[in-house]
Formats: structure tokens, sequence, C-alpha cells
């Protein structure tokens, strides 16, 4: 039994230790592939807010504004789907991680001191439940996708999807000293 536990450890963490490496650097070439759009959304969104202070037309300076507005909700939509990607990474690494732990605590000697951590173990143990993955099913309908375990965590607070180049809080301006 033990011997068999062994052999499935080692097998589990060849396969992660290969898996591994390869699915993130795909993640962080996507991540590199949606920047790029995102640039050139940036780009698009300064060319037209440009046209859009010199324009005196009214007419034309709605279809400016309609055309920002959406070059806007691109930029957002692109934001969204970073965000998707580095959750798919975190849950990878985690997957992995509670994996090899489930093994290490069916591996240990009884009587063994306990190698993990006590928060750890009670983490892992509420979490032998099947793995979690945010990527949708292929076929799956948009109700299955919203009721996946992925979609009822609490997502990051605002302020840490934004870029730092932009303030959380507009700079006070200051009054004049007497």
């Amino acid at each position: 039994d033990k011997s068999q536990q062994l052999v499935s450890y080692v097998e589990d963490y060849l396969e992660c230790v290969e898996s591994l490496p390869l699915d993130i650097q795909r993640n962080v070439s996507m991540l590199r592939e949606i920047d790029a759009k995102y640039q050139d959304v940036l780009k698009e969104v300064d060319e037209v807010f440009e046209k859009y202070q010199g324009e005196q037309d009214g007419t034309q300076k709605k279809r400016l504004q309609t055309q920002l507005q959406r070059a806007l909700i691109i930029s957002q939509e692109l934001g969204d789907e970073k965000i998707h990607v580095v959750t798919q990474m975190t849950e990878l690494i985690e997957n992995c991680s509670r994996q090899m732990d489930s093994h290490s605590l069916c591996l240990q000697e009884p009587g063994e001191p306990e190698r993990l951590p006590a928060e750890r173990r009670s983490s892992l143990q509420d979490s032998l439940a099947p793995e979690r993955s945010s990527a949708p099913a292929r076929g799956a309908s948009a109700t299955a996708r919203a009721a996946s375990p992925a979609s009822r965590r609490p997502t990051a607070p605002w302020w840490t999807t934004r870029s730092r180049s932009f303030p959380i809080f507009p700079p006070k301006k200051r009054s004049p000293s007497r």
C-alpha cells in the first residue's frame, strides 16, 4: 500500500514538474498578447480623445464620444481577461501544491512529526475536494459557468486591478498659504 502511494506520488510529482512550467509559460504568453492589445486600445483612446478635444462639430463630437466609450469598454474587457488568466495560473499552482501536500500527508509515518504547518494542514484537509478550475468546460452553458466555484469566490477589490499609473485618490488641492 505504501509503495503504491509512493508510486502515485512520484507520478503526480513528475506530471506537475513537467506540465506546470509549460502551463505557466502559456498563460504568461497569453498575458503578453492581451497586454499588447491593451496598449493598442490605449493608443486609440489617446488619439480619439485628442480629436474629441479639438472638434467643434456637435455630431462629430458625439460620434467620437461613442468611439471613445467603445474603446474604454474594450480596455475594461481586456483587463478582465488578464485577471481571469492570472486566476487560472493561481489555481494551477494551488491545485498542484494541494496534490503534493495530500500525498505528503499520506506518506507520512504515524508518530513522525508533522511536516506541514497547522493552518496549511487544515486548509489542505478542507480542500481535498475535487480540483477547481476557472476554465469553462467546452459546450458549458453560461449558467453552468456562472455556478462554477471560481465564479463564487470573492473577486479582488477594484483598486488591486488598476494600473499603478492611476492614483486611487485624486491629489488634494492645496490652498495657498498665507
